[in-house]
């Protein structure tokens, strides 16, 4: 199976002179979808990590819901923090199954990977939580031994990135005990995220996990481990491209992307 991984479009309709959005963010977007069809016929589905509009307002919803219409692969979202839970579920909702009332939640098969999506939004935080059902529910799919792989999407990464200023803003509640349920998965499990609007990879639990770029903005420093300030970055926008084979072995490629200067 192959899948791709997108994070943090940010979409909205509104002017934003003072936020990092890049200045033609529809037509980044655009460019981003047109590249997704070009590529569709391989895909088994997509992932979108969370943070799909800036401020979470039904008609933001509905241009994205638009743009990704093009689309015929499945695609599968998760709410991020500048998302709101009641307009993203009434926009988007037929493209999850609710695993808890209140979280939107979703779980999907494909042969013998299953993909499981995690709602991790506090709605008004920048932070994140997992409760008590959604841990049960993650444990008990990680445990099955009916697959040979688990894809586990959410927004906030569990693990620390090593950078002063990102740390804080990705804290996600719950994570020590996810971090124990994913150490014991009787499947190899790969992890999704977004949040961070840079690209990174890390081992943890015993899990491979990505965090993908955001074509809204990318965010950068000297360094990327440390503390030296963070400031947005006109850098090129990259998205992962996964392949799962029966035997469970996991490629994972870079597509890179030729968009707009970011800033005028």
């Amino acid at each position: 199976m192959k899948f791709a991984h997108l994070s943090d479009f940010h979409l909205t309709l509104s002017d934003q002179k003072n936020s990092p959005l890049r200045d033609d963010l529809i037509g980044a977007i655009t460019t981003v979808v047109s590249d997704l069809k070009s590529i569709e016929n391989q895909l088994d589905f997509i992932s979108i990590t969370g943070d799909l509009t800036e401020n979470g307002d039904i008609a933001s919803y509905l241009k994205l819901k638009e743009l990704f219409a093009e689309l015929c692969v499945p695609v599968f979202f998760v709410p991020g923090n500048h998302d709101l839970r009641q307009p993203f579920s009434q926009i988007f909702g037929s493209s999850s199954k609710n695993l808890t009332n209140e979280k939107l939640d979703y779980h999907a098969a494909f042969g013998t990977v299953q993909v499981i999506g995690l709602d991790t939004l506090v709605e008004g935080e920048t932070t994140g939580a997992l409760d008590e059902a959604q841990l049960s529910s993650l444990k008990e799919f990680l445990f099955s031994t009916e697959y040979s792989h688990s894809v586990v999407s959410l927004h906030h990464p569990p693990f620390t990135i090593g950078h002063s200023e990102f740390d804080p803003m990705s804290t996600l509640v719950g994570s020590e005990e996810m971090g124990t349920i994913v150490a014991q998965a009787k499947s190899k499990v790969t992890i999704l995220c977004g949040h961070v609007h840079r690209p990174y990879q890390a081992q943890w639990k015993g899990a491979n996990c990505y965090i993908s770029g955001g074509p809204s903005f990318q965010m950068g420093s000297g360094f990327f481990f440390g503390d030296e300030p963070l400031i947005p970055v006109d850098e090129p926008f990259t998205y992962y491209v996964h392949s799962i084979d029966e035997a469970g072995d996991h490629v994972v490629g870079t597509r890179f992307l030729k968009l707009a200067p970011a800033f005028s």
